[in-house]
């Protein structure tokens, strides 16, 4: 699919109308609770088990929320049919690194295992993780470190979403309509 159809698709996603968000937490191995935003399409019935998205937000590692993701979440959501996860990682200069990957990880952990029942996710339908930015970097790390432990069951799917780094007048025309956005 091209990025001009994944836009579309997108724009076309009512927000916060077919989509539940309410809150959850989970424990980092330090004894830490730290908190997370749960999508799930509101049209599934709640004893019906999801695959499982968690994504991480960008921002630096100094900055950021699950707040900054809402959108896309819910978008991914509703259009997936999944369980969507964003959390909250400790950051800089409060949390040295790398306090705010082994949240990352320790929450990856706990939601494809035991925190599967408190959300209602299946971890056998599918298991991706991912983020923006900073989130992308840690989603790459903890998809390592998880497939190091090869974890039962595996991780699915790793999502890596980056700002754009290259000038428009810099892409070669003929991929232009592919990775730039025309207003």
């Amino acid at each position: 699919m091209q990025l001009q159809e994944l836009m579309s698709l997108y724009a076309k996603v009512p927000q916060n109308e077919h989509v539940s968000d309410p809150e959850g937490s989970y424990p980092a191995q330090d004894g830490t609770t730290n908190w997370m935003l749960i999508f799930r399409p509101s049209a599934m019935p709640l004893e019906e088990k999801l695959p499982l998205v968690v994504i991480m937000h960008g921002g630096g590692g100094g900055r950021g929320s699950p707040e900054g993701t809402e959108s896309f979440c819910q978008s991914i959501a509703q259009i997936q049919n999944a369980m969507v996860v964003s959390i909250v990682y400790r950051l800089a200069p409060g949390h040295k690194f790398p306090v705010g990957v082994k949240d990352c990880y320790d929450a990856v952990r706990y939601l494809s295992s035991t925190g599967t029942a408190e959300i209602g996710a299946d971890p056998a339908l599918g298991v991706i993780i991912g983020g923006h930015s900073q989130g992308a970097c840690i989603s790459a790390v903890v998809a390592l470190k998880l497939r190091d432990e090869e974890i039962s069951p595996p991780l699915t799917g790793l999502y890596r979403g980056a700002g754009g780094f290259v000038a428009p007048q810099r892409v070669p025309q003929k991929l232009r309509e592919l990775v730039c956005i025309q207003n």
